[in-house]
């Protein structure tokens, strides 16, 4: 799919990374940006029972503000911008209001736009989107710096369904890239399996007429989700495609797992699916 209409969601007016990540992928696919601006309400404050009215209605109204004066900067922000821009809207949410609020706006776009989980409420954003969506989702690291996104592109592989559909979101970013490097992490398989599997992605991906090449990389004391990223950055890739979640969220809170180590520690775009 060719990523034409892109939602970006920010948690503040100053939320950079997602509106410039988003951007770029705006400009280089001639497509429009759409923006969220998220704000967290708090919890209502109780006393003996009631809820202390005089207090809580004056945060109420603090938090209108500071969405209303965000709103604006981002707004100001995104008219300086060279791409065109549709929806730009915010909300401040109650506990349990958010999965909704974002999966909704999500899938209405072809990809979401969410900076990288460096809080318990950021990585509430990126599950949101990318389970209650149907949609993509592209994570912006924080020190992102501005370039072309899917010219090198690395694809962590595993035979998931998850990871197929990614694969598939990333068709047109595929078809423009001048390397496509089929990774995959010898950890619960021999490395015969991993080639195996690793370069039968690949060659599906040379069927296709794209510039792709397989290769295992052998964890030696680092986590899946470390040895992706390193080898990532050590071939200059724009860009990681994989997929979200291919164990179930409660298993990998529990035991750790990729998908949540990817979405804390990422330094280039990652492209998920689930």
């Amino acid at each position: 799919m060719k990523f034409k209409d892109i939602l970006a969601i920010a948690t503040s007016g100053s939320d950079d990374i997602a509106i410039a990540v988003a951007g770029q992928l705006a400009q280089q696919n001639g497509g429009r940006l759409s923006a969220f601006l998220a704000t967290w309400m708090p919890p209502a404050i109780m006393a003996e029972g009631w809820v202390v009215s005089p207090v809580w209605g004056n945060v109420r109204a603090q938090v209108g503000a500071q969405l209303q004066a965000d709103l604006a900067k981002l707004r100001s922000r995104l008219e300086m911008g060279m791409n065109p821009v549709d929806r730009v809207d915010g909300e401040a949410l109650e506990p349990g209001q958010y999965p909704d609020a974002v999966a909704i706006r999500a899938r209405h776009c072809d990809v979401t736009v969410v900076g990288c989980a460096s809080s318990d409420v950021q990585a509430s954003l990126v599950e949101a989107a990318l389970f209650g969506s149907g949609r993509p989702l592209l994570l912006a690291p924080p020190r992102w710096k501005p370039r072309k996104i899917g010219q090198n592109i690395v694809v962590a592989w595993k035979p998931t369904r998850e990871a197929a559909r990614a694969l598939a979101e990333a068709d047109d970013l595929a078809a423009h890239a001048h390397q496509i490097t089929v990774v995959r992490v010898d950890t619960d398989h021999t490395e015969t399996d991993c080639q195996a599997s690793g370069g039968a992605i690949a060659a599906h991906l040379e069927r296709r007429g794209l510039s792709a090449r397989s290769c295992v990389v052998a964890p030696i004391g680092r986590s899946e989700a470390r040895s992706i990223l390193d080898h990532a950055e050590a071939i200059d890739a724009d860009l990681i495609v994989m997929g979200g979640f291919g164990r179930s969220r409660m298993s990998e809170f529990i035991f750790g797992g990729m998908t949540r180590e990817i979405m804390r520690s990422a330094t280039i775009p990652v492209l998920l699916a689930h």
